[in-house]
C-alpha cells in the first residue's frame, strides 16, 4: 500500500496577509475586498471563522458577523509566490505531487522513504521546513490513500498532524458525518439521510446493491469510499487547466462600455498570469452572470494560442456583442483560457505570426517597467 501525505495550509491568503504584516497577528482578516462593494470572501484567519465567517459568504455578510476585521484585497501575485516556494518544497520530498490548489497538494511518499526514512519522520520535516523557509503553517494527513489523507488534514487544523495507519481507515472514518465523503453534495447527504444513513460507518454496513440501484455507479463509488477504499493515484502535475479573471460589479450594469471596459483590465491579468505560467491559451471562455443569478459561458478556440492581452481581449469582446444583452443588467463579467500549449512549444507559430518574438520582448520590457513603477504605468488602448 502507498504512503500519502494530503498538506493543506492554514487560511492560507489570510496567513500570508498576517505574516506579511506583524499588525495582523492575532485579528480576524478576510480576504476579499472592500465590505462597501459587492463582492464574496476569498479567505479569513481563524480568528475571523469564530465569528462564523467563511470562505464564499457575501463580503456584507462577513462585516456583520465581524465589523472589527480587518478586510484587504485579493493581492494574487503574494499567494502565488508563497505557493511557489511551498511547492518546491513539496519537490525536494519527492517527485509525485499533485498540487489541487494554490494551497493544498497529495504527495506521495511511498519511494521516499528509502532516502528519508519514516513516513512520520517525513511529514514533521515538511511541516517544519515550511514554517522555517515560508513562515506558514500547515496541517497534514497521512494515511494509505488520497481520500483517508484528505480526511486526516481536515481534522485538527491549525498546524495539524494526522496519522491514520494501516488496515485502520474504517475505523477512523466511521464516526464521521456522512457528508466528508468525496462526491457527497447537500442533495445526496439529504438522499441518504432519509435512508437511515448519517455517518460514514453507516454507509459501510448499508446493502451496495440497494445503494447501486438508488445511486448507479455513484453508490457503488460511495460504499468504496466508505470502506476506506480509494484507489486514484498520485498525478504529478504542473499546469493549470484554465486561467481566468472575474469580476462582480458593486451595482449591477447594462452599460456596455462599461463591460467592455473591465473585459479589457480582465484580459491583461490573464495574459499576466499566461506568461508567468509559460503557456499559451488556444480556448477563450466569456463568462457573463445576470441581475437573477441565471450565469451563461461563451467560448471560441483559435487556430493559434495566445498570451497577448488584445488578442484575448478582442475574442472576449466579440462574444460579448454577439450575446446582444441590450438592456439586460449584468452581475458578474470573467474572461478565461484553456486548451494550452507551453510557450517553449510556440516556435513553431511563428510561421503563422512573423512578429511573435518581437511581440514578446516588447512585452517582456513592459512587465520589468510595471514590477518597478507599478501595473498602472502602461496600459493598452480598448
Amino acid at each position: 500500500m502507498p504512503d500519502i501525505i494530503h498538506a493543506d495550509m492554514d487560511a492560507f491568503y489570510a496567513s500570508v496577509e498576517q505574516r506579511d504584516d506583524l499588525k495582523l497577528k492575532g485579528r480576524p482578516v478576510i480576504v476579499g475586498g472592500n465590505p462597501n462593494q459587492r463582492g464574496v470572501v476569498s479567505a479569513s484567519s481563524y480568528e475571523a471563522r469564530k465569528y462564523g465567517v467563511h470562505s464564499a459568504m457575501p463580503l456584507a455578510k462577513a462585516y456583520r458577523l465581524c465589523p472589527s476585521a480587518v478586510f484587504l484585497p485579493v493581492n494574487m501575485d503574494k499567494y502565488i509566490k508563497a505557493s511557489d516556494e511551498i511547492m518546491q518544497i513539496f519537490h525536494k520530498w519527492t517527485p509525485l505531487v499533485e498540487a489541487i490548489s494554490l494551497d493544498e497538494a497529495f504527495l506521495d511518499i511511498t519511494n521516499s522513504k528509502m532516502l528519508f526514512g519514516d513516513v512520520c519522520k517525513i511529514g514533521a520535516m515538511i511541516k517544519q521546513e515550511i514554517v522555517d523557509k515560508v513562515h506558514l503553517t500547515l496541517s497534514v494527513g497521512i494515511a494509505s490513500n488520497k481520500f483517508v489523507a484528505k480526511i486526516a488534514s481536515d481534522l485538527h487544523k491549525p498546524d495539524g498532524f494526522t496519522v491514520v495507519e494501516k488496515g485502520k481507515e474504517m475505523e477512523f472514518l466511521k464516526d464521521l458525518p456522512i457528508g466528508k465523503l468525496w462526491g457527497v453534495g447537500k442533495v445526496t447527504e439529504i438522499q441518504l439521510t432519509n435512508l437511515g444513513i448519517s455517518t460514514i460507518g453507516e454507509l459501510a454496513v448499508y446493502s451496495v446493491e440497494k445503494l447501486a440501484k438508488k445511486f448507479g455507479k455513484q453508490g457503488e463509488s460511495l460504499h468504496k469510499l466508505s470502506l476506506g477504499i480509494d484507489e486514484s493515484p498520485v498525478i504529478a502535475c504542473y499546469e493549470p487547466k484554465s486561467i481566468g479573471r472575474e469580476t462582480t460589479f458593486q451595482f449591477d450594469t447594462a452599460d456596455i462600455e462599461k463591460l467592455k471596459g473591465e473585459l479589457h483590465t480582465l484580459s491583461s491579468e490573464v495574459a499576466y498570469s499566461l506568461r508567468k505560467n509559460k503557456v499559451l491559451g488556444k480556448t477563450i471562455t466569456l463568462k457573463l452572470r445576470h441581475h437573477d443569478f441565471t450565469t451563461i459561458t461563451r467560448s471560441k478556440t483559435l487556430d493559434v494560442p495566445t498570451d497577448f492581452a488584445n488578442e484575448i481581449y478582442e475574442i472576449a469582446k466579440f462574444l460579448l456583442e454577439k450575446e446582444n444583452i441590450k438592456g439586460k443588467k449584468i452581475r458578474l463579467i470573467g474572461v478565461s483560457t484553456s486548451n494550452f500549449l507551453k510557450s517553449q512549444e510556440s516556435a513553431q507559430l511563428s510561421f503563422f505570426n512573423y512578429n511573435l518574438e518581437k511581440k514578446h520582448k516588447a512585452i517582456e520590457v513592459a512587465e520589468e517597467i510595471r514590477a518597478k513603477f507599478g501595473r498602472d504605468i502602461i496600459t493598452h488602448s480598448i
